[in-house]
């Protein structure tokens, strides 16, 4: 575009980045996400046995424990999603 906008270079700041950055910081955010969602996980799993100790019943102790192993399976998800996407950077530049 040449009509003085000022949008002739829109696009050059996204160019400038590196894709390993952003493919790293792309791991790094999934490994994160899922040591928060195991962490949630297990926070709810805590709190089952709470309620489950007050009202005597075993049936909240089953919910957290679903909920933990749910969220386990979430995070081991995310964390080998950002595994694979470290290897495919590894390869891309070899």
């Amino acid at each position: 575009m040449t009509d003085g906008s000022g949008l002739d270079n829109l696009f050059d700041e996204d160019k400038n980045l590196s894709s390993k950055e952003n493919e790293n910081q792309l791991s790094g955010f999934l490994d994160l996400a899922g040591n928060i969602i195991f962490a949630l996980g297990a926070i709810g799993f805590v709190a089952s046995m709470f309620v489950s100790a007050v009202i005597e019943s075993g049936f909240p102790f089953f919910i957290g424990t679903a909920s933990l192993l749910g969220s386990w399976i979430s995070s081991l998800v995310l964390k080998g999603i950002a595994k694979i996407i470290d290897l495919l950077v590894d390869i891309k530049n070899k």
